[in-house]
């Protein structure tokens, strides 16, 4: 199986490219209307975890995962359940349910769980979380 991974850093990607973990890596910037059109319906996976948080990733970033997807393929991701509730500024929440609601993706799996580390704080701190998976079936 071969690993593609993307990142807005030039640098992270080049640890990436140096770790021989990753088939290859690039570097993207998700939800700018600039999605390279080599990685549209490419992908049977795209996984994203510890990235939709506020002032980090947009969430029209999730159009270039869909688009990324093969029609079959599945959108996988977790994040805090303050991104996750419905009303979030930043409308991650809203985004999925839109695609479900266009007939693009059919929920199959949500998971409740908690993150983070007792006695932490801030990004660390334990905090309800939701996992996503999602399957394009246009």
């Amino acid at each position: 199986m071969a690993l593609f991974g993307v990142d807005a850093s030039s640098q992270f990607v080049n640890v990436l490219n140096a770790s021989e973990a990753y088939s290859e890596a690039r570097e993207v910037w998700l939800g700018t209307d600039n999605f390279d059109d080599d990685l549209k319906n490419r992908f049977d996976i795209v996984t994203a975890s510890g990235v939709f948080l506020k002032s980090h990733i947009p969430s029209p970033a999730m159009n270039d995962c869909y688009a990324a997807l093969k029609v079959g393929g599945y959108f996988v991701t977790a994040m805090r359940a303050i991104y996750w509730n419905p009303g979030n500024e930043e409308g991650y929440r809203e985004k999925l349910d839109q695609f479900v609601e266009e007939g693009k993706f059919k929920l199959v799996t949500h998971t409740q769980f908690r993150r983070g580390v007792e006695g932490e704080v801030g990004l660390f701190a334990p905090c309800e979380s939701h996992m996503v998976c999602y399957q394009k079936i246009a």
